[in-house]
């Protein structure tokens, strides 16, 4: 079976998205938690997707979950699921198959959560001069990486490993819809590279989902935006 339906959800809330600073002061960025209201968005989106599941066009047989390895996302996982239980009930799983992929995981920044700008200015001239000199060019910022870190880029480039896998997972074992828990960034740009967008289209807000969000991609010989079609 072809893939026909993506659904991508932004994790909830986390402690980063109140204070990145704070957040990091006890817990590397893979390991930041939801906050409360996050853990309640999470919850609101597994029902939302309970109740409209027909609506896109798959049943629990010929769906598949997949999402990012990172405590956010996991979290953001078993609250879904958790909402999705409250209206199918604890025999009725919204999904068959659940799967982790590493390739899902945040754009990573490097240092700059640790250390901002003018302090990695100080511990890396030369590496923060081509930063900056990238930046300041026209929609740079798909290119620049912070020491350490990686470009919006080369997420794409692990991204597109991703969703071949995906691709032939869902041909193997026979599901059409995925629903992919994931992060802000790391969603938007797999979303631009399906749509075959422009890489520059990436620096418009409108794009930038909120927590616990979902955005509905299909497939009818090319992929089509359907836009946001949940926010908590």
């Amino acid at each position: 079976m072809k893939l026909q339906n993506l659904l991508l959800v932004r994790h909830g809330e986390s402690e980063a998205n109140i204070n990145l600073t704070k957040a990091m002061e006890n817990n590397p960025t893979h390991n930041i938690p939801l906050t409360l209201k996050g853990e309640e968005e999470a919850f609101k989106a597994g029902v939302f997707l309970a109740q409209n599941h027909q609506s896109f066009f798959f049943s629990h047989c010929d769906a598949a979950l997949w999402n990012s390895s990172f405590q956010r996302t996991r979290q953001t996982k078993h609250f879904l699921l958790k909402g999705a239980e409250s209206v199918l009930g604890e025999n009725i799983p919204l999904v068959e198959h659940m799967f982790e992929s590493n390739f899902l995981i945040e754009q990573q920044f490097g240092l700059l959560p640790y250390h901002g700008r003018h302090e990695q200015q100080k511990l890396f001239p030369l590496e923060m001069d081509m930063v900056q000199q990238t930046l300041k060019a026209n929609d740079g910022k798909f290119w620049a990486n912070f020491p350490l870190g990686e470009s919006m880029a080369q997420v794409e480039v692990r991204l597109a490993l991703f969703f071949r896998d995906l691709k032939d997972d869902a041909e193997n074992l026979g599901y059409s819809t995925a629903i992919i828990v994931g992060h802000g960034a790391a969603l938007r740009i797999l979303a631009a590279y399906l749509l075959r967008q422009p890489y520059e289209t990436l620096n418009d807000k409108k794009f930038t989902p909120k927590n616990a969000s979902i955005r509905h991609l299909s497939f009818n010989k090319k992929w089509h935006d359907n836009g946001y079609i949940f926010a908590p």
